[in-house]
């Protein structure tokens, strides 16, 4: 516990040394912080706290149109095999977040999931083969298998990316 003490006693501090140091507003930005969500919130509350004047920018998941821009451009000129392997692919996610596939999008967990660019790095190494047709047989397979997650398809899906 004490490991876990010293890290939240040095944020702390942190904290104390930024209020401290900008309290005073300037014309140009003076710090630059990048952060999680989390973190994100804790230094506003310590800045709107201590009335110190910053601008929160945050960075948003892809949508649908730039996830699929994201990976037509990470896997180059790919065949319609290619889209079709995508979107049966994403169709799986969405049975499995149990997600109307037509508003699935709009869906914050489905966003938050598909429209990380971490998550579409390893959706292109998953989808970077030779021979879509065998891709999709294995797609159509798990889509008739009521049961997705007995099915494994998740593990190949981590084991190839």
């Amino acid at each position: 516990m004490r490991h876990t003490s010293g890290r939240v006693q040095n944020f702390e501090a942190f904290l104390e040394d930024i209020t401290r140091r900008l309290k005073t507003a300037r014309s140009q930005p003076a710090l630059v912080l990048f952060a999680r969500s989390e973190t994100s919130d804790l230094i506003a509350v310590a800045l709107e706290i201590n009335d110190v004047p910053f601008a929160r920018l945050t960075v948003d998941f892809f949508d649908r149109k730039h996830a699929d821009d994201f990976l037509e451009k990470r896997l180059g000129g790919r065949s319609s095999r290619f889209a079709e392997a995508r979107d049966r692919f994403f169709g799986l996610v969405y049975q499995l977040l149990d997600v109307d596939p037509q508003q699935a999008w709009n869906q914050a967990k489905v966003r938050s999931f598909l429209g990380y660019a971490p998550v579409l790095e390893a959706i292109a190494s998953f989808l970077n083969v030779t021979n879509y047709q065998n891709l999709l047989n294995e797609l159509e397979e798990v889509e008739r298998n009521a049961d997705l997650s007995s099915s494994g398809m998740q593990w190949r899906f981590l084991a190839r990316s």
